[in-house]
């Protein structure tokens, strides 16, 4: 008979680890990473949707499309980023002060804590009467956008509020989605029933997912319109002033743009233009900007960055 080799000859003590504890120590880090990883790509999604969304208004204001700035995805993400601030900041605290009404909630209604976390505080539960209401009244949260949204939707086609209900709608809708589904799992809870299947968080999941989106292009919409506005009243007060060279004349449909046949700071640049501001640069591509808008003299000149071409700021 063969021999067997050595380790599969040598039985297992008692006193070894069994082959799937570590398996065990690493399934919740597994899982911890995997949601930490989905959350974060929402979010960048949500933020590269949010500055395209904002470019694209702030690009009609000016006669324009997103695509010709031809922008990248960093240019995109860091558009979002310095207007999202202050909603972020909100919706963490929201979303913290939740998890602390839930554990108050759920203290003391056989609701177990999770793995891990039993050194968290103390919380003090509340009567089982009071997650009892609570979890009625939420479950009643979809008529929410239905008794506020609606309205207030229906209040700014007909000019009341300005746009206020229309921008407002999908954020009334995902607190009815939010409000709805944690009264329906918060009665569960308390009853001792179990969460409701895969599929059915699934379907609120991407119901929630359609809303942020939705939710975003209203506000990146308002923002980068508010934003166009503010710098066609004011260029100046806006935009960095802009004195461009060039080696060949460039024809200006403006009388907003002086021209000047002289030399510039180098032989060659016969030609200097004076009354642009810069909008940005992206693409390889100077986007200028004029001031007149007012009285319809305004326009968005776009520039190559090529060697014909020399741009001096300031002034």
């Amino acid at each position: 008979m063969p021999a067997l080799p050595d380790d599969m000859a040598q039985p297992q003590r008692a006193g070894d680890p069994k082959p799937t504890a570590a398996a065990d120590r690493l399934a919740p880090l597994i899982k911890a990473v995997t949601e930490i990883g989905s959350l974060a790509a929402l979010f960048t999604a949500l933020l590269y949707y949010f500055g395209w969304a904002r470019s694209e208004a702030q690009a009609r204001a000016f006669g324009a499309d997103a695509s010709v700035f031809d922008m990248s995805t960093t240019d995109y993400l860091l558009r979002s980023i310095d207007v999202l601030f202050i909603p972020i900041f909100i919706l963490l605290v929201a979303f913290y002060l939740g998890m602390r009404l839930h554990r108050r909630l759920t203290a003391t209604h056989g609701v177990s804590s999770p793995a891990g976390h039993a050194d968290l505080e103390p919380v003090t539960a509340a009567p089982r009467g009071s997650a009892v209401r609570c979890a009625r009244l939420l479950r009643l949260s979809w008529l929410i956008p239905v008794v506020i949204g609606m309205p207030l939707a229906l209040a700014s086609l007909v000019g009341v509020f300005g746009d206020f209900g229309s921008i407002t709608f999908p954020l009334w809708v995902a607190v009815g989605i939010v409000g709805t589904t944690y009264g329906a799992v918060l009665h569960r809870m308390v009853h001792g029933r179990p969460p409701p299947p895969l599929s059915t968080i699934a379907l609120i999941a991407a119901l929630l997912a359609v809303t942020l989106f939705w939710t975003a292009e209203r506000f990146a919409r308002l923002t980068g319109e508010g934003m166009a506005d503010e710098i066609k009243s004011a260029p100046a007060d806006h935009l960095a002033r802009v004195t461009v060279y060039s080696m060949r004349r460039l024809p200006m449909s403006t009388d907003r743009v002086r021209e000047t046949p002289t030399p510039g700071p180098e032989p060659g640049y016969g030609y200097r233009y004076d009354g642009l501001f810069l909008l940005q640069r992206s693409g390889d591509k100077y986007f200028l900007l004029t001031d007149g808008w007012a009285d319809g003299q305004g326009r968005l000149v776009v520039l190559p960055d090529s060697d014909s071409i020399r741009l001096e700021f300031g002034g």
